[in-house]
């Protein structure tokens, strides 16, 4: 009562967008006891107080270096009024092309804001960040002149994850470089077994006109290894390439004398010897099997497998010509693991002899020859001793001469070089012709 004037303070609850601006404010005053109303309308100006919305990256910059496969972290931090925003977007432009929407993200009263942006090729990119509410523009934030390098690339030609091989056997490493060769000049092949330190098997300088770097290993051990390929610039590290393999040491299976294609005759020791050598965990029993051709199997012996014995000797003596295959079969518990044979011919002892020109005896029982060691290793002497000059003829059990050597005295060497098996040694003298039977071992 008694003023002319009164003071409204008016506070905004509902702004949509922050700033300042002049209003008009038209006020509806109700009478009441003592007052006199003398204009109920007036022109103001309205001030907001709230700080504008601000938008900022948290750790890119304009000018920032990454390589080719980095992720770029797009994450942004805002400030001010955060009502002012419910969507953000994350943008992306590369070599002057347009900009491509990577991310949105609703917001949720947070101040940060993360997007990580995986480079995956090369080039300038430009980085955007846009703030909106209800579809409207706010701010935004923009960096450019961020540089993408391209990194060398590195791949096994052949080696594949999870490959197996056996002790032994050629793993080739071989690796296939692309993209910027000036990233690295220098790779080293790698190896190493599961719980032990890596061995370099081999450094190679890198040459930009040279794609393919080639390595082979053999593998002495079983065992699970890791095998890498390490790029280097100037001695520091700069990538790697590995794959996991299993090297396994297989049962292996073979005749110490035994091969295809001999022949033997009616009567003849037939050594069917072998070595065991491998995982001999794998199998218990050896089972030595002889077939003749378009007959069945008949088991000439069984013997078991102990670890600490690597040779297991058979001796087979055929009773019959024809054509055997004569193997060698391995079980665990009774199944069958793994198998050697040899394809051999049996003649009899009369048809091989009369293969052989006139050797169907002896003309002179008179003239004493030796001849030694027999059985041998290929090497054979004869003493002519006695004997002024003489020819000798070497023959396989098919019959074919594989060695002769004419105006020989004394006592002569010379060696067989055919296959183990028997040969028949004819010593043609002056007094006529003898025939000795030898076997090479």
């Amino acid at each position: 009562a008694g003023q002319n004037s009164i003071d409204v303070l008016l506070t905004p609850i509902d702004d949509q967008v922050s700033g300042e601006e002049e209003e008009t404010a038209t006020l509806n005053l109700l009478d009441g006891n003592g007052y006199k109303i003398v204009v109920s309308e007036a022109g103001i100006i309205i001030s907001d107080n709230d700080e504008p919305l601000g938008i900022s990256f948290s750790a890119l910059n304009s000018g920032d270096v990454f390589q080719e496969g980095d992720v770029v972290n797009m994450g942004v931090q805002l400030s001010g009024t955060l009502t002012d925003v419910d969507e953000i977007q994350f943008l992306v432009k590369k070599d002057g092309g347009d900009f491509t929407k990577v991310h949105t993200e609703s917001t949720n009263g947070s101040q940060t804001y993360n997007y990580n942006y995986l480079a995956n090729e090369p080039g300038t990119f430009v980085f955007k960040v846009i703030a909106q509410k209800s579809g409207v523009f706010v701010t935004e934030v923009l960096v450019d002149q961020i540089v993408v390098k391209e990194t060398l690339n590195m791949e096994y030609t052949s080696l594949k994850e999870g490959a197996d091989f056996n002790v032994g056997n050629k793993v080739n490493m071989h690796v296939k470089l692309s993209g910027n060769f000036s990233a690295a000049n220098k790779i080293k092949f790698i190896v190493q077994k599961v719980g032990a330190t890596e061995k370099v098997l081999k450094s190679v300088s890198v040459s930009e006109n040279k794609t393919t770097y080639k390595n082979k290993w053999t593998p002495r051990q079983a065992g699970d290894y890791v095998l890498k390929v390490f790029a280097y610039l100037n001695d520091s590290y700069v990538q790697q390439i590995k794959v996991n393999v299993r090297v396994e040491n297989p049962l292996k299976l073979k005749y110490k004398l035994l091969k295809n294609g001999q022949s033997y005759v009616v009567g003849e020791d037939v050594k069917m010897h072998i070595r065991v050598t491998g995982d001999v965990s794998k199998a218990d029993e050896l089972r030595f099997i002889v077939q003749k051709i378009g007959e069945k199997n008949r088991v000439d012996k069984t013997e078991a497998i102990v670890s600490s014995k690597s040779m297991y000797y058979n001796k087979w003596v055929p009773s019959s010509t024809g054509e055997y295959r004569l193997k060698v079969k391995a079980y665990k518990n009774g199944s069958y693991v793994k198998m050697t044979s040899a394809k051999i011919k049996v003649t009899s002892s009369k048809s091989m002899l009369k293969s052989i020109p006139e050797a169907s005896e002896k003309k002179n029982q008179d003239v004493q020859i030796s001849v030694y060691p027999n059985p041998n290793n290929g090497v054979v002497n004869i003493d002519l001793t006695g004997v002024a000059v003489a020819e000798i003829n070497v023959y396989n059990t098919s019959g074919q001469k594989v060695y002769q050597e004419k105006g020989i005295s004394g006592i002569c060497q010379f060696e067989i070089k055919g296959n183990p098996g028997m040969y028949f040694i004819e010593v043609d003298s002056g007094s006529g012709k003898q025939i000795f039977k030898v076997v090479k071992n």
